[in-house]
């Protein structure tokens, strides 16, 4: 395998974060790395990876973007923030007898979001005299809005924590798999964008979810995000953000609902916003976060009393724990796992990098606990499954890391021969 120099890894990292808008500490070098080696193994050259990068093409940017994204979504997630659409938007939206009610699920990853944001409009209305009801997905990458498209899942889109889901929304494929309903598909559109570039139409939304994305991103490109959404809203509009992800209402907004909600209602006569142009069908171009307007000021969220860390999106939870652990400080890393695996229970990820950290510190019956529980949470769920974390790995790699730590003391290799979630045992972590 060809190898890559730190110097080009971190200069690719750079342009990635240029891309996408996401924060230095959210890029894995690693996964950087990788992405370039399969690159190079195709015959192409350092110099010529930055050449390209630097010009942002598109297969280049398209590459990078794919190494980096993470999707960590299932039906109904957080099933209050439907909830509050279903019995509180979606009735002050019939009162005043809108032709459609316009949906914008921004950052949709496969799209069980937006499918599930249909479901919850349509079980809202009335039997008669309803309004149409639109709503777009869009996504950074062309894999993920394909796979919504395809409206079919498995059972890892399934979970305990959304509750009972509405009978209408899915329909079983055989195998395991379930399919999106037609009634709602025929609802549901979705299309490729940049959250950095303009809204993805230049008719306004009744409203957009943009939910466990700002924690990504860097504060000027979660600034420039959030003054795009605020432009896409419809006077008295409805933004729904993760728990979290903003510590005061965006500009011309106010509070729809308590902080853990992450619900902010546009007023009545819309704020000094920037125009909306219509973006191309094949996604938006990459915009300069730098020069759009700075709205909000968004230093680290501020978590309110009573809200665990884990609610604002695990992944980016765990990405804060192993940059605590490449930094030597272990103790931080563990309070902050333990919670994410209290608050989190079904996010596989956190659940094997908690019971590895507990061998490095010498608590292998606290570790050998942990990973009974994974074997439990996974028993019933097919071993091709993928898990989205720091890397995506199928189910089957954190059941094999389970029974041969409980069988020999060590997690198992994963397939391409590197151990855990970003190499944890074995190559000096944790």
């Amino acid at each position: 395998m060809p190898s890559i120099s730190p110097a080009v890894v971190e200069r690719l990292a750079e342009y990635a974060a240029q891309w996408t808008g996401f924060a230095p500490g959210a890029i894995r070098r690693e996964q950087i790395r990788r992405g370039a080696e399969r690159l190079l193994g195709q015959g192409a050259t350092p110099e010529q990876l930055l050449a390209r990068a630097g010009a942002a093409d598109p297969e280049i940017v398209g590459h990078f973007c794919d190494t980096i994204s993470v999707g960590e979504t299932y039906f109904f997630r957080n099933p209050e923030q439907f909830r509050f659409v279903a019995e509180e938007v979606v009735p002050a939206l019939l009162r005043s007898r809108p032709p459609a009610i316009r949906c914008w699920s921004a950052g949709c990853a496969t799209g069980e979001e937006a499918y599930s944001l249909a479901a919850a409009v349509l079980g809202a209305l009335p039997p008669s005299n309803a309004p149409a009801v639109e709503v777009l997905g869009t996504d950074l990458l062309a894999r993920n809005v394909e796979a919504a498209r395809r409206a079919r899942y498995e059972a890892w889109s399934i979970r305990p924590s959304a509750g009972p889901l509405p009978p209408s929304l899915l329909e079983p494929e055989g195998g395991g798999a379930f399919r999106t309903a037609p009634e709602i598909r025929a609802h549901t559109s979705f299309r490729r964008h940049n959250l950095l570039g303009p809204p993805p139409s230049t008719r306004a939304f009744d409203v957009v979810f943009c939910r466990n994305v700002l924690v990504y991103l860097s504060p000027s490109a979660a600034e420039a995000v959030c003054a795009n959404l605020t432009a896409a809203l419809a006077p008295g509009g409805v933004l729904v953000v993760g728990a979290i992800e903003l510590d005061r209402p965006p500009p011309g907004t106010e509070p729809a609902g308590p902080p853990e909600l992450g619900a902010f209602r546009l007023a009545a006569a819309r704020p000094n916003v920037p125009a909306r142009a219509e973006a191309a069908a094949s996604g938006s171009p990459v915009v300069d976060a730098a020069r759009h307007p700075v709205g909000v000021t968004r230093p680290a969220p501020v978590r309110p009393p009573g809200t665990a860390l884990a609610v604002a999106e695990p992944v980016a939870v765990h990405l804060k724990a192993i940059d605590l652990i490449e930094r030597g400080l272990r103790q931080a890393a563990s309070g902050i796992l333990a919670e994410l695996c209290r608050t989190a229970p079904d996010y596989l990820p956190g659940l094997l990098e908690q019971a590895l950290l507990w061998t490095h510190a010498g608590q292998p019956r606290r570790a050998a606990d942990r990973m009974r529980e994974i074997l439990e949470r996974t028993a019933d769920l097919p071993a091709e499954t993928p898990v989205v974390g720091p890397e995506k790995l199928p189910l089957a790699y954190y059941r094999a890391s389970a029974e041969a730590y409980l069988r020999h003391g060590r997690p198992a290799p994963s397939p391409g021969g590197d151990f855990g979630p970003r190499e944890a045992a074995g190559k000096g972590r944790p």
